[in-house]
């Protein structure tokens, strides 16, 4: 049993709480989904819980001894990672737990069996996809068979049979444990509406407690929790501005890539990408997306092929034409408050801005300048970060923007705003590429999909042509 009575906790930067007098028991034997707005206090509950910090009052009993395990998952696989191996980040808590030898390794080939992920035993960490990551994750918390399992958002970062796969181990664990109690924090209805109970948090108090379809059944009070996205009128073109007279193209010809000389991650990939126009592009974790978008970027050095943008009378480096927002934002966060990290870019490029103008577009990403200018960008919560992200590179006015999974960790009010974004950016006449495993996102904003397969091949497909081979599978 989980029992929390008037609990308060503050982040030191921070004047309001980020949790404030909560009051909940769960019983043995329940799941339950937990949703709110980015900043809410969803991800700052589930590390109380898990006991990596401390509230600053109140009472938290975990189990009749208040000594139950606790497992959990965070939103970012990196944060969690200790090992260099799967087969050893798999094995860590096992070993802290003193488990023998023959148990262990039979242990470790069972979950990397159910997950998927036997091939991948002796694979580098570090090598891995974010997707990938994130199922050894789940699989290296999941093997402990903790009292109390706590996943934070652990799909944001799965492909479509990750995320299956995902939902099939928790329906194991309940029959495996019935006493088992899961608390799954998600963004997505369709999860929420898997569980017979939901817990609605907004802004670090829990406002509604009860059967999701009962708390879904209101558009105007999910609108008000920041659960539904309410179309805004906003005037994008002051706040980004298009400096180009004569349009761009990016022209990729016979793009091949590998890291070892077993496989090919990437195998001639041709596409172009006009100013004005938006790319998805989409596959299963690790068949190479992201690394797609680096090389793009010119952050990796190319194997075979080209990249060059068209028309250019001198020619400048990728890195000068296009922004990157990567898979996990706090990697490119390094500055001590969210206003040096906006004003950072715009100082380097020698573009002035007002105080205004910065207000301005932190609202355009859905962030309060006075709640949040002078936060340390790593203590945002996820998707605060991500939208903290958005603001950095909309600043720079770019020519080219490419988006690695930008809706992770976004409540859905931030995926509508980002929708609408990438419409306001193709109206500005700029050139996107968005990767993404949300199909209804792509849905939405690509007018061409490119498919990465995990032999290295791609295909180029219509809007029209992918979404009705995704009807008829």
């Amino acid at each position: 049993m989980i029992q929390i009575e008037n609990l308060t906790f503050h982040y030191r930067d921070s004047i309001k709480a980020a949790l404030q007098s909560l009051n909940l028991t769960i019983e043995n034997g329940e799941s339950v989904a937990v949703m709110g707005a980015n900043g809410s206090g969803k991800s700052t509950f589930a590390k109380i819980l898990s006991k990596l910090i401390l509230a600053d009052r109140g009472k938290l009993q975990l189990g009749d001894d208040n000594n139950s395990s606790v497992g959990i998952v965070f939103q970012n696989p990196d944060n969690q990672m200790v090992a260099l191996t799967v087969e050893k980040e798999i094995a860590f808590g096992l070993e802290n737990e003193g488990c023998p030898l023959d148990e262990m390794e039979q242990r470790v080939t069972d979950i990397l069996e159910q997950f998927g992920l036997t091939s991948f035993r002796k694979r580098i960490i570090t090598e891995l996809s974010g997707g990938e990551k994130q199922k050894v994750a789940v699989a290296s918390v999941m093997i402990t068979q903790p009292q109390i399992l706590i996943l934070d958002e652990p799909d944001s970062f799965l492909d479509a049979q990750g995320k299956r796969l995902l939902l099939e181990q928790i329906d194991k664990i309940k029959k495996i444990n019935p006493k088992i109690i899961i608390i799954h924090i998600t963004q997505y209805k369709e999860t929420a509406m898997l569980y017979p109970r939901l817990i609605l948090f907004s802004q670090g108090e829990i406002i509604a407690d009860g059967e999701p379809t009962k708390l879904f059944s209101s558009s105007r009070f999910l609108i008000d929790v920041g659960l539904l996205y309410e179309k805004k009128t906003i005037d994008y073109s002051s706040l980004i501005q298009t400096k180009s007279e004569q349009s761009k193209v990016i022209q990729v010809e016979n793009l091949s890539f590998q890291y070892n000389e077993k496989e090919k991650l990437l195998h001639n990939i041709s596409f172009s990408l006009s100013q004005g126009e938006v790319i998805g592009i989409t596959g299963q974790s690790g068949s190479g997306k992201s690394t797609l978008a680096s090389l793009l970027c010119g952050l990796i050095p190319l194997d075979f092929g080209n990249i060059e943008i068209e028309p250019m009378r001198v020619k400048k480096e990728l890195s000068s034409e296009i922004t990157t927002l990567f898979q996990q934002p706090e990697s490119q966060f390094f500055l001590q408050t969210v206003a040096d990290e906006i004003h950072f870019g715009l100082k380097n490029r020698k573009i002035s801005v007002t105080k205004q103008q910065i207000i301005d577009l932190m609202q355009l990403v859905g962030l309060d300048y006075k709640k949040l200018s002078l936060r340390n960008p790593q203590s945002l919560s996820g998707g605060e970060k991500r939208r903290l992200a958005f603001a950095v590179m909309l600043a720079l006015s770019y020519d080219f923007f490419i988006f690695d999974e930008p809706t992770c960790g976004l409540d859905p009010q931030g995926v509508g705003m980002f929708s609408e974004l990438v419409e306001n950016l193709k109206l500005l006449h700029k050139g996107i590429i968005v990767i993404s495993h949300d199909f209804s996102l792509l849905h939405d904003v690509a007018s061409k999909i490119i498919y990465l397969h995990t032999n290295g091949s791609a295909e180029y497909l219509t809007h029209s042509e992918f979404f009705e081979n995704q009807k008829n599978q």
